[in-house]
């Protein structure tokens, strides 16, 4: 979440040092007390909170949420340390990238597709370190495999799956590149801005369940989690306040996370799927209902009515439908594997 005035995030960073002071023993680092008026441009930016999710994708059940201080690194929140079970794939951002977690994951049985930084270190099975930018140079075709071993300390063992992307959004990413580093008073990578030539995945998931296509495709379903975000801020307004008192500024957050995270529990139990509605037309469907909705939580036939009122709904107003021009993400992961049409039939049932 970024606040939406300075001032916004003035006081999130004051009722964050000062909850800290409060609740921690000792003397913290410096990094997590350092006042607001202290903290560079791009800091700022970042100075409020982040909310972590996990989401089950072909359901759309937010699993986990989680608050922590935006300068905190993603590894520490709740949900990067849940187990997942045997056979499970998981999307996750970068940001969440360590050698221990994914070593992890690999061990529990777990398919784990991600992107890496430009500043990760891959070796070749042998031991030999990797340039990652002259081995793509030399690469032919539009795609480029092998099995690598990636991090210094762990040496995880992973497949590199590489895609080229066109030559405008090349330039784009490279633009975005340039002015991310000129907000954070950096130089910018020369290899950071080559490797934007590629999509970049590493998995421990076969060649025979996953191959570089499938993984760009598959990848793309994490999308779904930024549209989540999207919704809660646009519809939740979940990045802005207009208090100026700390604690009210965080008895608000609380407040519009469960105004969101419930009405998404009324969606699904009136059928909504992730892959298959549009979040943000549910999302209105539902605050339309909401108040028949309340009225029926006296009577249990009351409250069944009405789930079922706002089931008949999202199924003629809010359903994502099939298009060939612009393929959804179900469109997509139809054409991968058969079975995710069954997704689309079990939604008419």
């Amino acid at each position: 979440m970024q606040a939406a005035t300075d001032e916004a995030g003035r006081v999130f960073r004051e009722a964050w040092i000062a909850g800290v002071r409060k609740n921690f023993p000792g003397e913290p680092k410096p990094g997590y007390v350092t006042p607001w008026d202290n903290t560079p441009d791009w800091e700022r930016q970042a100075a409020a909170v982040k909310l972590v999710f996990e989401a089950e994708l072909t359901t759309g059940v937010l699993t986990e949420v989680s608050l922590q201080a935006g300068l905190d690194n993603d590894k520490l929140s709740e949900v990067a340390g849940k187990p997942l079970p045997p056979g499970a794939l998981l999307l996750e951002d970068m940001g969440f990238l360590s050698g221990d977690r994914l070593q992890h994951y690999i061990d529990q049985g777990v398919y784990v597709v991600t992107r890496i930084p430009a500043w990760t270190a891959v070796f070749a099975e042998t031991g030999k370190r990797i340039d990652l930018v002259k081995e793509l140079r030399k690469a032919k075709g539009w795609r480029y495999e092998r099995p690598v071993l990636i991090l210094h300390k762990h040496k995880v063992s992973v497949r590199l799956l590489a895609v080229r992307v066109p030559d405008a959004e090349v330039r784009q990413r490279q633009d975005r590149v340039r002015r991310e580093a000129k907000q954070r008073g950096r130089p910018v990578s020369q290899k950071k801005l080559d490797l934007c030539a590629w999509n970049i995945l590493v998995t421990n998931a076969p060649a025979s369940l996953l191959g570089a296509e499938q993984a760009c495709v598959v990848r793309r379903v994490r999308w779904q989690i930024e549209l989540v975000f999207k919704v809660f801020k646009s519809e939740g307004q979940i990045d802005q306040t207009r208090s100026q008192q700390r604690w009210r500024v965080l008895c608000e957050l609380y407040a519009k996370l469960l105004g969101m995270v419930v009405p998404q529990w009324v969606l699904l139990a009136s059928g909504y799927v992730m892959l298959q509605h549009s979040a943000r037309r549910a999302a209105r469907r539902v605050r339309k209902q909401a108040f028949q909705v309340l009225a029926g939580l006296s009577r249990l036939e009351t409250l069944v009515r009405e789930v079922g009122r706002l089931a008949v709904k999202l199924q003629r107003y809010c359903r994502i439908c099939r298009r060939k021009s612009a393929p959804s993400t179900l469109d997509r992961l139809s054409d991968l594997d058969p079975e995710f049409d069954q997704l689309e039939a079990a939604a008419w049932r």
